[in-house]
């Protein structure tokens, strides 16, 4: 009853969002705030390339690739929540736990994570290429198997201890069968081992990364580490010799998911426009019909263009810094705005300018 108090309460909290999201000038390009699609983890590329699904692609190609995506979806599980979902399985199964009656707490954490499962299955973000909703909610499933599999950690120490379980822990679960124990032993070692090498990969990718690009490309190419370490470097400190409230723009043309990424996590100020695709980065909110004036005159800033252009097309969008690095087209213009507005930061590879009209400086 409680439980589902608490979901009735948080629907009622969640209501004014989504009407918010979903009544913007934007309308969510015609999309929806989630829709339907099986989750994909491992690609489905090779299962769709056989003859049963090329027959069926041929006249239905979604249901074909939502099948092929369905068939993958139980040893995706197994990679993606391993030993969690041992745990789950066990406090799932009567007999798994040595028959052991679950407590109120433990009947409701099962029942979040079992009705969370079916959610995360077939449900992803309906406006967002990145589905957010799909890589945060399986947290919503985790949670609670961690909390259980504390317990199920606990009652298997005392297990090995030969030691019979306190009053106090009579609710943990007993006489888990040998073969699943040890599935979920190997599953936790896994894990860890997973684990640490994902933080070796998040502390050393980018300089084993940009290492091995300066030993196999041309070093005066696009390299995303480098333009990574001066954006670091200038945002820092543009952000300390600008207004709080300014209003920026760097090049909105990148195609590169790194770049893209630390421009938002870097620049700490409102931007005119965050991509020059689609509605120029309003699916949740704005109105996308200024979009194509917009992506078409600030395109033409990062391209090349005089001082007087830059200054004009901020004036007109409420732009007052522009963001130029050594990577945009327009730093090879050396009679463009890059090098004729005042900078604030004049870095070597990083230039901030102020392109606000001269009277307004």
């Amino acid at each position: 009853m409680f439980l589902a108090a608490g979901g009735a309460g948080a629907c009622i909290l969640l209501l004014p969002y989504l009407w918010e999201l979903t009544h913007t000038p934007s309308k969510m390009r015609g999309g929806s705030v989630l829709s339907f699609s099986v989750r994909e983890m491992i690609p489905v590329g090779s299962l769709l390339e056989s003859p049963v699904f090329q027959n069926l692609a041929a006249g239905h190609p979604l249901a074909a690739l939502n099948l092929a995506k369905l068939a993958l979806l139980t040893p995706s599980y197994v990679i993606e929540f391993g030993f969690s979902l041992v745990v789950f399985f066990i406090y799932l199964v009567p007999a798994w736990r040595g028959g052991t009656a679950l407590t109120s707490a433990q009947r409701s954490l099962l029942f979040i994570a079992a009705a969370t499962l079916p959610l995360i299955s077939v449900v992803r973000s309906g406006v967002l290429n990145g589905d957010d909703f799909g890589m945060r909610a399986p947290f919503f499933f985790l949670f609670p198997i961690l909390l259980l599999a504390s317990d199920l950690i606990t009652s298997w120490r005392f297990s090995d201890c030969k030691q019979s379980l306190p009053a106090d822990c009579a609710a943990l679960p007993r006489n888990t069968p040998y073969w699943l124990r040890s599935i979920g032993s190997l599953a936790l070692i896994f894990g860890i081992i997973a684990t640490v090498y994902q933080v070796l990969i998040l502390r050393f990718y980018a300089p084993l990364a940009d290492a091995n690009m300066h030993a196999s490309q041309d070093p005066a190419a696009d390299n995303p580490f480098h333009n990574a370490y001066i954006s670091s470097i200038g945002y820092g400190q543009m952000d300390r010799s600008i207004a709080s409230n300014a209003i920026v723009q760097y090049n909105p043309t990148s195609s590169n998911l790194l770049d893209i990424d630390l421009d938002f996590l870097w620049v700490d100020h409102q931007i005119a426009i965050s991509s020059d695709q689609q509605g120029c980065g309003s699916e949740l909110g704005g109105d996308p019909s200024g979009c194509p004036a917009m992506a078409a005159a600030i395109d033409s800033l990062f391209k090349g263009a005089p001082a007087e252009q830059a200054r004009n097309t901020c004036r007109q969008f409420g732009i007052q810094y522009l963001v130029a690095r050594v990577y945009d087209p327009a730093w090879n213009d050396k009679t463009g705005w890059v090098w004729a507005l005042p900078p604030v930061v004049p870095d070597q590879e990083f230039r901030a300018l102020d392109c606000r009209d001269v009277s307004s400086q």
